[in-house]
């Protein structure tokens, strides 16, 4: 990779995590708004619901009969087109919350991070107890300074935290794919370019490819969490379909209030998806729709434009019924989580795959490749560590070559 100069930010120690009344509003930016946290902190809280769930009422007001035309359970996975729009800067300010100084607007993600940054971030897991976490100067997850001109083969690689990477932007696995492939094909000009941002989720990964097709990528790599992508889109959801999000419940806060001090990776990482799913059964045909469509959307502006599409389901460090972190062990009994609900988040990704192979996308499917004890595979906050990168790049590697750079070596 490319070092670029940049100028070390000191940030103050914060984690910031949306329990809105969407929950949906969950939105899990578990990772770099912990920067400079001590080991063991627990994590903060802020209820942002008001700001977002006034904005929601307002357009869903201002719609004749009020509300959208797919709403609760007759909302399919396939049922209706793909419905968006462009969100205004003051409304993403209004739907996501974000540190102004690690984060801006863009129309199409919502937000990026700035350019520039290069932040430590103290971390107790990691190797010698922190990493530098850095971006270019247009905001990706990168050690250069620009994007190079010069480009053999770009391949785009998106997702949320875990792609982002709780490690050194070398660490991730994009940028281990693009070392492996520049090992491989000695000069060539190669560039496996890394977008992922924390908090980010399906609409996101559309407006990651909206935004750079005209970079002419040979590839792109969309990597989604069970664990919390489906409830990150329900704000954005609502928003476009006029719709308010469903009401709080006390019993629910109640149960927040018991397990964000003790738990808050597993609640962030996937405990809140399930809770909130659990209070609000009627979102999870939204959420499903919601995906699949931004999904077969990706799909379809790949084949139109003869970008090869790899999709990577990045599972939750539990199995329902096996060995699990002892976070979520006791979050779930805070909880009162039973097993069934729990299941849920392989609910959620059963289906969506089901519907992209039948689409005839290929689908790397993580739960068939972390074998054995999966907690070796995550740090204790529950994102994929090392080891888990390094798998990931091991399994992306050979597809990427093959659909890519086949005959050149």
């Amino acid at each position: 990779m490319r070092d670029g100069s940049t100028l070390m930010t000191s940030v103050r120690a914060r984690f910031l995590l949306a329990a809105s009344s969407a929950a949906a509003a969950a939105l899990a930016a578990w990772g770099l708004f912990a920067l400079r946290r001590p080991a063991g902190d627990p994590v903060r809280f802020a209820d942002d619901a008001d700001s977002a769930q006034e904005l929601l009422v307002e357009r869903q007001g201002a719609i004749e009969g009020g509300g959208g035309a797919l709403t609760g359970p007759a909302a399919k996975l396939l049922d209706g087109p793909l419905v968006r729009e462009t969100l205004s800067e003051e409304d993403v300010k209004r739907l996501f919350p974000r540190p102004s100084d690690l984060f801006e607007y863009d129309p199409y993600t919502f937000y990026r991070y700035k350019g520039h940054l290069a932040v430590r971030v103290d971390f107790a897991d990691y190797p010698g107890g922190f990493f530098i976490k850095r971006t270019s100067a247009e905001g990706f997850d990168e050690d250069f300074d620009h994007l190079p001109d010069q480009r053999d083969l770009l391949v785009i690689v998106t997702g949320d935290s875990h792609t982002d990477g709780m490690c050194a932007n070398r660490e991730s696995f994009a940028n281990r794919v693009e070392s492996a492939l520049v090992d491989r094909h000695p000069g060539m000009a190669i560039e496996v370019l890394n977008t992922g941002a924390t908090g980010y989720s399906f609409y996101n990964y559309l407006g990651v490819l909206e935004k750079l097709a005209g970079l002419k990528p040979q590839a792109f790599v969309v990597a989604f969490y069970g664990g919390n992508d489906f409830v990150d889109l329900i704000k954005p959801w609502h928003y476009y379909h006029h719709t308010a999000l469903p009401p709080r419940r006390p019993e629910y806060w109640k149960k927040l209030d018991r397990v964000k001090s003790e738990s808050g990776g597993a609640l962030a990482n996937a405990l809140h998806q399930i809770l909130y799913f659990h209070y609000n059964p009627e979102e999870v045909e939204n959420a499903l729709a919601g995906a699949a469509q931004a999904c077969l959307e990706i799909q379809r502006r790949c084949s139109e434009q003869g970008i090869r599409l790899f999709f990577v389901h990045i599972p939750v460090a539990f199995r329902v019924g096996g060995e699990a972190h002892p976070s979520i062990t006791r979050a779930k009994e805070l909880l009162d989580l039973s097993d069934y609900d729990l299941h849920l988040v392989h609910r959620l990704a059963d289906r969506l795959i089901e519907v992209l192979r039948q689409r005839g996308v290929e689908v790397i499917d993580l739960r068939d490749h972390f074998t054995g004890d999966i907690g070796r595979y995550y740090w204790s906050d529950l994102h994929i560590n090392l080891e888990g990168q390094k798998v990931i790049a091991e399994l992306l590697l050979p597809r990427i070559e093959a659909a890519c750079l086949a005959g050149r070596r």
